[in-house]
């Protein structure tokens, strides 16, 4: 039904500003409006509330008011129409925002068909890094990368190809009355003009507050409030109704019958779609 698929296309639109960065702050509730600006223009806007290991979006799609809620623990997703009092849901593993504080040891878990090596520790500019080279899989020629076991993310990838990510603190600044800590990547490769992208990222929430992206794009979360929610807006109201999405080619989603319990595969989500270009935020792997 035309639902689902709207609802489906609007998961990989919709502006996702969040990440967590470890348990205490993913324990911190907060409310806060996502908005995404480009040209001095709001071209997207969505309410954002967590509770512990819940995270709900309430967004517009093409005239459409949806909510979101996901659980990344318990692994389900739902996606609401509160006018026709409707209903998705997904089963699987809830795919995470990467950013800086959320990725794990790129030799942890690597992809199917890639071979990790370790090489030790190596400085990637004034960071003390975990050097690793990997290969295989759907990667061209060998990748090292250097991981940053402080704060847990990648801060620089080297492509057999000539392609190159640096990652940069800095400074710890004071962004939408929070402070901060300000990073910066800047993306390389042979005759190409350098893209540079940045985020501000509050480490008592756990969340980047604002992002800045190579196709100008600003997204920030504001009216920013710390303190409790309500967990009724977590679950699916009384009187809603479950449908199910149509099965046919969409872009971003797997295809997949339904698996037992009758919840659908969860379908992939870009990352940080925008004008012009898809930008993401550094990945161990090079995606």
């Amino acid at each position: 039904m035309r639902f689902g698929f709207m609802a489906l296309a609007a998961l990989l639109t919709v502006p996702m500003v969040w990440t967590v960065t470890g348990a205490k702050a993913a324990e911190l509730p907060f409310s806060a409006d996502a908005v995404s600006q480009l040209g001095g223009e709001v071209i997207q806007k969505a309410r954002i509330l967590r509770d512990q290991d819940a995270i709900r979006l309430e967004y517009a799609r093409q005239g459409k008011q949806l909510i979101q809620i996901m659980k990344p623990k318990s692994g389900e997703m739902l996606v609401l129409d509160p006018a026709t009092k409707t209903f998705l849901q997904f089963k699987g593993k809830v795919p995470p925002a990467q950013g800086a504080g959320t990725q794990a040891n790129p030799c942890a878990a690597p992809p199917s068909g890639m071979t990790c090596t370790p090489l030790g520790a190596k400085m990637a500019g004034t960071i003390n890094a975990e050097a690793y080279r990997i290969s295989g899989g759907k990667t061209q020629g060998t990748m090292t990368v250097y991981w940053d076991p402080k704060s847990k993310q990648v801060v620089r990838r080297e492509s057999s190809d000539g392609k190159v990510m640096q990652v940069e603190f800095v400074a710890k600044e004071t962004v939408l009355g929070r402070d901060t800590l300000h990073w910066k990547a800047t993306y390389t490769e042979p005759e190409q003009q350098p893209q540079i992208g940045e985020w501000w990222l509050d480490p008592d929430l756990g969340v980047r507050i604002r992002e800045q992206l190579p196709n100008g794009e600003l997204r920030e979360l504001r009216n920013l409030a710390v303190g409790p929610v309500d967990t009724n807006l977590f679950q699916v109201p009384q009187g809603y109704r479950k449908v199910e999405p149509q099965q046919a080619p969409s872009a971003g989603m797997r295809q997949g019958g339904a698996p037992q319990g009758g919840a659908r595969q969860m379908p992939q989500r870009q990352q940080y779609p925008a004008q012009g270009g898809q930008y993401r935020y550094p990945s161990p792997y090079g995606r």
